[in-house]
């Protein structure tokens, strides 16, 4: 086993209020849980992933599943964005 670094970027829309879009310090603290149930664990043993996920964890397996997570997060969190 052996470790990999990600960089997940994330872009958001939404209405303008005080300057900005959104706190980044509320997005982080909204999206890090999503990022720690992966990181550093198997990826190919890690439940959270679908079965073919687990096979082969390429990037675009872990793209569908942050972006699956972070969509469910967005609409809980933020409504008014998107």
């Amino acid at each position: 086993a052996h470790e990999h670094v990600w960089r997940i970027r994330v872009g958001v829309t939404g209405p303008v209020k005080d300057g900005r879009i959104v706190s980044m310090h509320a997005l982080r603290e909204a999206f890090e849980p999503e990022v720690r149930k992966l990181d550093g664990s198997f990826l190919n043993e890690n439940a959270l992933l679908d079965v073919e996920s687990r096979k082969f964890p390429t990037c675009e397996c872990l793209a569908f599943y942050f972006e699956k997570s972070f969509a469910s997060k967005l609409q809980k969190h933020f409504p008014e964005l998107k």
